[in-house]
């Protein structure tokens, strides 16, 4: 079952909610987009980007503490919107976070590789960054999360203390085809009390100045994903950073890790002219998940932990 598409043009210097409940978008002033890197090429390039988020460990749709389908969507239902997204498109894949905690998924801590990692494998996610939630999940499981992606797990405000090594990566620098510009995908989230222990949020806003001078000239178009829980920091990255193009960020904490998964459709066209790329225009679109049937070759990939995963819990119940 496919679900309807709904267009929408960007807005200059708005934010904006998208009509999906989990993602808000926001866009600098188109053509402020610009830096010091060179690329060969000149013309119109469209770069379209599929942002998913609040999978909350929901990789196929069940619901393993009350053992029932779940109707909030799901990643292989996800896959399949993306395998669709995919027959005429090059989309660049990222997940906005808020992926891991939710559904039963400390069932998977111990796991080398977890279902939801397996899976955005299994999809070729280009970049996946932490969510509020993911970091309740703790810094050594969050590590081996890091480590069992393909895709750069990007959390660019993020220490671990006492050592204050970075908890994943700052940017994740995405090539995109035919001398078109390189992109450059950021993730902050704003401070709250969220009983963290040995994890450290830094000042978004003076991460993403420091994060985007540090790529200044390895990037042409920023990204970012922010998990403002609420506060002014997408409004205030806007102000500090007109470098980014993009604010995708999940609509609020949500501590109950229940999922509504959600996927957008961010279509930028950028044109090459006095030596920098210059964003145009912003598009979106709504796709809801919910509408497809799971795809079938992500779910027979991800059965085995389902049956496990139902096998263990109904034992405890029992």
């Amino acid at each position: 079952m496919k679900s309807a598409r709904k267009k929408h043009r960007g807005l200059l210097f708005l934010f904006f909610i998208i009509l999906m409940p989990v993602l808000l978008l926001s866009t600098c002033a188109l053509g402020e987009i610009q830096n010091g890197g060179q690329r060969n090429g000149d013309g119109l390039r469209t770069i379209q980007i599929a942002a998913t988020g609040g999978f909350h460990n929901y990789f196929l749709p069940w619901d393993y503490l009350s053992d029932q389908f779940y109707g909030g969507g799901s990643l292989a239902q996800t896959a399949a919107a993306i395998r669709e997204l995919r027959e005429n498109n090059n989309i660049i894949l990222i997940d906005c976070g808020d992926s891991i905690q939710g559904n039963a998924g400390d069932l998977f801590a111990r796991d080398p590789v977890e279902p939801m990692a397996d899976g955005m494998n299994f999809l070729n996610y280009d970049a996946c960054a932490a969510g509020i939630s993911d970091l309740l999940a703790g810094s050594e499981r969050l590590r081996k999360i890091k480590q069992s992606l393909d895709a750069p797990f990007i959390a660019s405000n993020i220490d671990i203390k006492p050592s204050d090594s970075p908890l994943g990566d700052e940017c994740a620098v995405i090539e995109t085809k035919n001398g078109g510009p390189r992109i450059g995908v950021l993730n902050f989230i704003a401070p709250g009390d969220y009983n963290l222990n040995n994890l450290n949020i830094l000042d978004p806003v003076e991460s993403a100045r420091r994060v985007i001078d540090a790529y200044q000239n390895q990037c042409d178009i920023f990204i970012a994903v922010a998990h403002a829980n609420n506060n002014n920091l997408i409004s205030d990255l806007a102000a500090a950073c007109p470098e980014i193009a993009v604010i995708l960020s999940p609509e609020s904490y949500n501590p109950e890790n229940s999922a509504i998964c959600d996927l957008s459709l961010i279509t930028l066209t950028a044109e090459f002219s006095a030596n920098r790329w210059n964003v145009l225009d912003i598009k979106r679109e709504e796709i809801n998940p919910r509408d497809y049937n799971p795809d079938p070759d992500l779910s027979a990939r991800l059965e085995p932990y389902d049956l496990w995963a139902k096998e263990t819990v109904r034992a405890g119940i029992a």
